[in-house]
């Protein structure tokens, strides 16, 4: 349990980062008569040095105090980087556009995932940057584990 009072349980350890996501992107394409063009393109993206909570027993506990009264001993949380945890994608994006008439344009794309691993999802809708339980009390829990279906 972390506590009703996140601001005397939460640290920050030296260093901290943004996660670091490299992409390298690659793309062919050819033009459509004088109207339209069509183009593909591959797409590796990885990232590494990701942000994330770590419960160890090590890491120390906090007694909260709110207004003199005691709501008990809760545990730290230390947030820092981390490689243990990574996520890999690649996918083919296919785009094209055509000028039918002066007034009529048709502009479409479609992204094919080729690859979606990594051991961490770290994101939901409307939920970014969401620590894992992957360090969370590690004296006691197995090691990382293995996700095989996070969310893009």
């Amino acid at each position: 349990m972390f506590g009703l009072s996140p601001t005397q349980t939460v640290f920050y350890g030296d260093g901290l980062s943004s996660p670091l996501a490299r992409e390298c992107t690659a793309s062919v394409g050819t033009t459509l008569g004088s109207r339209g063009h069509t183009k593909v393109s591959y797409i590796r993206r990885t990232t590494s040095d990701v942000v994330e909570d770590f419960v160890t027993l090590d890491g120390g506990a906090t007694t909260i105090l709110v207004d003199g009264q005691s709501f008990g001993t809760f545990d730290n949380r230390i947030f820092r980087n981390t490689d243990m945890l990574e996520r890999n994608y690649d996918a083919l994006q296919f785009q094209g556009r055509m000028q039918v008439t002066d007034d009529f344009l048709i502009d479409g794309s479609w992204t094919m995932q080729l690859r979606k691993d990594g051991n961490f999802e770290s994101e939901a809708t409307n939920q970014p940057a969401i620590p894992s339980a992957a360090f969370d009390y590690p004296e006691i829990t197995p090691a990382v584990p293995v996700l095989s279906n996070w969310s893009a």
